[in-house]
């Protein structure tokens, strides 16, 4: 069994339309209520209103990027990066940085309900994960969920997604897994890194009204499917 460290994380939230015409007043009250987390210089983009609304027009971070926010018209979303990399790899587990970064959600979530009351009417959780084996990351992926032919060995690339519809937290939900080896950037024959995803998301044709108490528990399952479920991907 392939271990696997968490290399990034992001929680979207799709609303209907955000009220963004005091954009800068919008961003001050977001920076107070988060204490501080976004303390990098704000960006705040003059886009026309109407601009696609899918077009982030603020944009938080913090000194060290490991955090960013992107705030467009219909959602938001928050991101983090690992930033503590040994040998070019992650080496926390989701579980060693999943409660805070569902805090900071929560967070987030609680100030934009406040400034500017919308509908939560979807929800998305993507967490990417990483780890490194001995031996060719294409020739593992490739063994374990291609049939073996003579037409795909010696594969230089292997990009495989996978579909589930199940239920989280009572939503029916779709199940994302995708799996690809890496090459070191670089040195493409260096080629060990895989890279796996989960994004766990509603049903972009059911639109919901989600409360924050149902938006905080929808994470919080999604964070346990994987948490739970990861290793049963590579049996």
């Amino acid at each position: 069994m392939i271990k696997l460290f968490i290399r990034s994380l992001q929680s979207a939230i799709f609303i209907p339309i955000l009220d963004l015409t005091n954009k800068i007043g919008f961003a001050n009250q977001l920076i107070q209520d988060t204490g501080g987390l976004f303390d990098g210089d704000p960006i705040v983009l003059p886009i026309p209103n109407d601009a696609p609304p899918e077009i982030p027009r603020i944009i938080l971070k913090n000194k060290s990027e490991s955090y960013s926010l992107n705030i467009s018209q219909n959602r938001i979303d928050l991101f983090f990066n690992e930033k503590s990399l040994k040998n070019n790899l992650p080496t926390r587990e989701l579980s060693d940085v999943n409660q805070e970064f569902l805090d900071k959600t929560n967070l987030i979530i609680r100030s934009i309900l406040k400034t500017s009351p919308t509908r939560v009417a979807r929800l998305g959780f993507i967490v990417t994960l990483q780890g490194k084996i001995a031996d060719k990351a294409t020739a593992f992926v490739n063994k374990l969920y291609i049939k073996q032919r003579k037409s795909f060995e010696n594969l230089y690339d292997v990009n495989l997604g996978l579909l589930k519809k199940e239920k989280v937290d009572r939503l029916d939900s779709n199940i994302w897994f995708r799996v690809n080896p890496l090459r070191k950037q670089g040195d493409p024959s260096d080629n060990k890194i895989v890279t796996v995803q989960f994004d766990i998301n509603t049903k972009s044709e059911e639109l919901l009204n989600l409360s924050l108490e149902n938006i905080n528990k929808y994470f919080k399952e999604a964070a346990e499917y994987i948490n739970k479920n990861v290793i049963s991907y590579f049996d």
